[in-house]
Parts: structure tokens; C-alpha cells; sequence
């Protein structure tokens, strides 16, 4: 039977029923995993490119279909998952940048979004950790990298091919761009600009989602102890001394928000006030 997902994007308080989001995903990891199908399908329902909709644009159709196929084949991998960056991590990753380009629609007239955007944002949400085996890059991008030549080698040459060339390069690039080495630059290339639907944002965008989850009082400190158990399972230098507590004050002492849609989901202060209690 196929699964569906609900995800709670509620105009009154996008923040509150985000939160309450990621808490159903976790339920649902402990009890019976949805998979990521499904949450990607809420995903594209919810920002209006959902594959199936009457008279979507055919480019729109192919990134949403390659976005799919990325989420099929990563919940059949074979293997134990990462502590950290498994496939409920997609899944906080993917509705956190749903919410987040929800919100940032309020900000602008519909006519001026370009959907093929969110699209990619999605397909890249949900492949950028596609081949991650656990752990830190041992070179800039390599883990991004590899995942990208893996969803290139796995997926079929005939949804890739379905999907214009200047779509399948940017949502390489988006995957490319979540390099954790990447961010403060990514962050300071938009820096007093106004958002627009293109690369530079996009990236931004993707960069909060991925750590959006990890950002909160509620999720936080949890997801800080799975990635610092994953560091030490995978054998990060220096990991096996680090306690739960200031790993996770150096994470949030590092990360970055600079799109008008988490600054308007109040996501600095959340930081902050983290850091002062």
C-alpha cells in the first residue's frame, strides 16, 4: 500500500507546525518509516510542483520525476545508515526547505517565482547526501561529489535524459554547493542582495535546510549526538574527545541564516537564545 505523508505548513505559524513536522518524522522512523517518497511528494504538493499536477510545466515534470527517483533508490540502498546522515535527515532536510520557500513566496508576487527552482531545490534536498557513508569530506566536496557520480551512474539514463540539461546541472551544483566548507562563502556571496530564484540563494536556502532541524532547542542537542557519535564511529580525528554538550554550542556558534524566510521564522534568535542559556 503507498504511504503518504502530511506535512503541517501552517500559515499562522510556519515555525510551530515545522517543528511539529520533524517530531512526526521521528515517530515515524521509530515506528514505521513512511520513506522518503512520500515526504518528497508532500513537498512538491505543498510549493504547487507536484509531478502529477494538470498542465505542469514538462521541465518541471522531469526534475520532479528525477527528484523522486533519487528518493526511491535511496530508501532501497542496502546497509546500516549514518547515525546522523540517514535518510531521516533527507527527510528533515527536504520539509524544512519546503517550509522555508513557502515562507519566502510570501515575500514576492507568484508570477515572480520561477517553480523550476523549488523543483531543484527538492531534488537536490534529497540527493545531497545520496552516497554519504558517514563522517567529514577528506577533501573539498568529495563526499558531495561522489554523491553526484553515483546518482548519475544509479539512476536510469532515461530520467536523466528527460531532464534539460540546465536543470540536471543545477541541481548538481546545488549538491555540490552543501559542502560545509562552502557555506560561509555561499552566505557572503548574497550578502546585501535581494533574494531572487537562482543559484546563489538557492544555495543559501539548501544550506539552512540542512541544518535548520539542528538549530532548534528541540531537535538539537539529539541530532548533536548522533553526528558526534558518527564522527567517532567513522573515526574523526579528534571526535573521541569531544563532549555532547560544547560540540554541539561550536555547531550552533558556526551556522549561518540569511534568507528573508528564516529570518522572518525568527531561526538567529533560536540560535541565540541556545547559546545564552
Amino acid at each position: 500500500m503507498k504511504k503518504s505523508f502530511d506535512l503541517n505548513v501552517n500559515a499562522s505559524d510556519y515555525l510551530g507546525g515545522l517543528k511539529a513536522t520533524l517530531n512526526d518524522l521521528r515517530q515515524s522512523w521509530q515506528q514505521d518509516w513512511v520513506g522518503l517518497p512520500a515526504v518528497l511528494q508532500a513537498c512538491q504538493q505543498a510549493l504547487g510542483v507536484c509531478r502529477l499536477h494538470a498542465g505542469q510545466d514538462l521541465r518541471i515534470q522531469a526534475v520532479n520525476l528525477l527528484a523522486l527517483t533519487i528518493a526511491e533508490h535511496m530508501e532501497r540502498q542496502k546497509g546500516q545508515q549514518p547515525a546522523y546522515h540517514n535518510n531521516l535527515h533527507t527527510a528533515d532536510v527536504l520539509v524544512s526547505a519546503t517550509v522555508l520557500m513557502v515562507v519566502q513566496m510570501q515575500f514576492q508576487p507568484m508570477t515572480a517565482v520561477d517553480k523550476l527552482w523549488p523543483a531543484a531545490v527538492l531534488a537536490a534536498a534529497a540527493g545531497h547526501d545520496y552516497a554519504h557513508p558517514g563522517g567529514i569530506n577528506q577533501f573539498p566536496a568529495d563526499i558531495e561529489t561522489l554523491s553526484v557520480k553515483r546518482i548519475k551512474a544509479e539512476v536510469d539514463s532515461s530520467v536523466l535524459n528527460s531532464v534539460d540539461h540546465d536543470d540536471l546541472t543545477r541541481v548538481f551544483q546545488l549538491i555540490l554547493n552543501t559542502e560545509y566548507l562552502l557555506v560561509p562563502a555561499n552566505h557572503f556571496a548574497v550578502a546585501q542582495t535581494d533574494f531572487c530564484w537562482g543559484l546563489p540563494w538557492c544555495s543559501v536556502l539548501l544550506n539552512e535546510a540542512d541544518i535548520l532541524a539542528s538549530a532548534t532547542a528541540e531537535f538539537g542537542p539529539d541530532l548533536g549526538q548522533l553526528l558526534l557519535q558518527e564522527f567517532v564511529t567513522s573515526s574523526v580525528k579528534g571526535s573521541h574527545s569531544l563532549e555532547p554538550k560544547s560540540f554541539q554550542r561550536q555547531f550552533l556558534k558556526f551556522i549561518q541564516f540569511s534568507t528573508p524566510a528564516a529570518i522572518a521564522l525568527g531561526l538567529p534568535e533560536q540560535v541565540q537564545r541556545q547559546l545564552k542559556s
